[in-house]
């Protein structure tokens, strides 16, 4: 072979190579972008169950955001014991999906559960946000707490169908979703109900509220569509400290550092006003308001034992 058909050779060969490298970069590219994208993705439906069977899955029965008893759906249905048909049971809500709640780097699985209540009662169906947390075994463990819940107004023509419809990863991790901020039923509610976005994380084990950057509240509304925080349904505190979720290891009620130094104001409703059974679940907790005087209004969690004694 001629020295000028070796170099011809040789260029062809080295051509060869570069290309093959090339192309097998491009694939790896290809395929890592591909893999991101499917990373950032969140994925709902049958999509986001392959890893969970949602529709057969354990979770604990909650009773208006009180956990209580591990149970499982079966097909997307839970019935107490003795019931069936049209009676109160427990349904899968249309979709689920995967995302990382508690900002751990595992993917997790959130879905709403809806309580059908009494049809003879329209105020007593609620829906509730549920979570399956991931961990580096593959597993999904059920969250002992709902993330939220709202009553489904929807029997007294105050539609509340808004609530729990999506749920995006929130900017500063947790979670999403849009919920209706007066959480009530009934002839007194003005029918037009006012949704806004809910930031969920889990701090120190317990849903919380993070929809206002830096601050920390309860995920559960506190609000009456229209009220301003005062009258005799309501009792004015002195300095405690509320907290978020109501447990004695919650973590507080808490301020962006620009706002520590100023001061909240804090109201309980009256304990005649207030569900004495849900009381009594909650371990002797009162539903709360905190305001600071130029910040949002977060809902809290204030025990009983802290109210004047005139009250």
């Amino acid at each position: 072979m001629s020295e000028s058909t070796k170099k011809a050779s040789s260029g062809k060969q080295r051509a060869a190579i570069a290309i093959t490298v090339s192309a097998i970069l491009i694939t790896v590219l290809i395929a890592g972008a591909v893999y991101l994208f499917d990373r950032n993705e969140i994925s709902s439906g049958a999509d986001a169950g392959q890893s969970l069977d949602v529709a057969n899955a354990s979770f604990y029965l909650a009773d208006r955001g009180v956990s209580g008893e591990l149970v499982s759906l079966t097909e997307g249905v839970y019935y107490p014991p003795g019931s069936d048909g049209n009676d109160p049971h427990v349904r899968l809500i249309d979709q689920w999906h995967e995302l990382d709640v508690n900002s751990d780097g595992f993917t997790d699985v959130v879905a709403v559960l809806e309580w059908t209540g009494d049809s003879v009662d329209t105020y007593d169906a609620w829906r509730g946000v549920y979570a399956w947390l991931g961990n580096n075994n593959n597993e999904f463990i059920p969250y002992e707490h709902l993330l939220a819940w709202e009553w489904n107004c929807a029997g007294v023509g105050q539609e509340t169908e808004q609530a729990f419809t999506s749920f995006l990863p929130g900017a500063e991790g947790g979670i999403t979703t849009k919920y209706n901020i007066a959480n009530r039923c009934g002839s007194d509610v003005p029918t037009q109900q006012r949704f806004e976005s809910l930031f969920i994380a889990i701090v120190e084990g317990y849903p919380v509220n993070t929809s206002f950057r830096g601050f920390v509240g309860a995920t559960e509304g506190c609000a009456r569509l229209g009220d301003d925080f005062t009258g005799s349904d309501y009792v004015a505190l002195p300095e405690v400290q509320p907290l978020a979720f109501p447990a004695q290891d919650a973590p507080p009620v808490s301020a962006r550092s620009d706002f520590a130094s100023d001061h909240a104001s804090i109201v309980v409703w009256q304990p005649d006003t207030t569900d004495t059974e849900l009381i009594r679940q909650r371990g002797g907790y009162l539903p709360a308001s905190m305001q600071w005087t130029n910040g949002p209004i977060l809902c809290a969690w204030v025990h009983e034992s802290a109210l004047p004694d005139q009250v």
